[in-house]
């Protein structure tokens, strides 16, 4: 599944000389007990337990035990991007804050449940509609770990974003209903200089607004490319494109393939 690969892991010290800082890493302990390092912060990782590892710039392992064995889901930030489209500003901050210690072994039950769908899920070959299945459990299993971190953050810490997280509400809201692709029509729309969009889209997501842009855009061509009946230049002509060949460009330019690929590849 392109974006997505779930592997079992009995190294750390080979897996994590191989991490990708543009990837997000979900862990789960099924054996042994794992002691490393996140940017220098200490961390354990024993049996049942798991976290979101979104931030792999400095990862060092300190020891591990012969008997570890863990599961290790992978996303594409692409994927990840199209999975977390219309998650709240908010969600995004409270992710970049988790720890993987954060959460007690009851807290990580329903979470455990969710990984152990999502494994048995990938590894099967009798699902029609296994992507659709396994995005729905990998959002629940992110929202699940939102309701618990949420709590344990001050307040005041959540409530200094509320002026960003208007805008960033009203960002998308304007990109799904105009579908431009200029970062300039946004910032006047919303009343900023391109300078200040940009430092509210770093500050929220660490990403670029024209990023946010393509990424919005990209999302909803897709499901429209595989749930509608438009063809690509009707898509072409509703997303404010000159012609199709236009339309055909950008999204390989995006995602790689062309729009006929895409569906061809996804479509059941």
């Amino acid at each position: 599944m392109d974006g997505f690969k779930v592997e079992i892991v009995y190294s750390f010290t080979d897996f994590f000389a191989s991490l990708n800082s543009s990837m997000i890493y979900i862990v789960r302990s099924r054996k042994g007990r794992l002691n490393f390092r996140v940017n220098l912060k200490p961390y354990t990782l024993k049996k049942g337990s798991n976290f979101m590892l979104v931030d792999a710039q400095q990862t060092l392992i300190d020891s591990q035990t012969d008997d570890l064995e863990v599961v290790v889901y992978t996303l594409s930030l692409s994927y990840f991007e199209e999975l977390t489209i219309l998650f709240d500003d908010q969600f995004f901050k409270v992710l970049w804050s988790y720890t993987p210690e954060m959460l007690s072994d009851k807290q990580m039950s329903l979470s455990n449940t969710f990984l152990d769908q999502i494994y048995t899920i990938f590894n099967s070959h009798e699902y029609v509609y296994k992507k659709i299945i396994l995005s729905n459990i990998i959002q629940c299993y992110m929202l699940d770990l939102f309701e618990h971190i949420h709590p344990r953050l001050v307040d005041e810490f959540i409530s200094n974003t509320n002026h960003r997280k208007a805008i960033m509400r009203n960002f998308y809201s304007y990109i799904m209903k105009y579908k431009i692709r200029e970062v300039e029509f946004y910032a006047k729309k919303l009343n900023l200089s391109t300078r200040n969009l940009y430092n509210i889209t770093q500050a929220s997501l660490r990403v670029t607004p024209k990023k946010i842009i393509d990424s919005t855009l990209i999302a909803v061509i897709k499901n429209m490319l595989l749930v509608s009946s438009f063809n690509n230049q009707q898509i072409a002509e509703k997303f404010n494109f000159s012609d199709q060949s236009a339309f055909g460009q950008y999204f390989k330019r995006c995602e790689g393939l062309s729009p006929s690929a895409y569906k061809k590849i996804n479509k059941v």
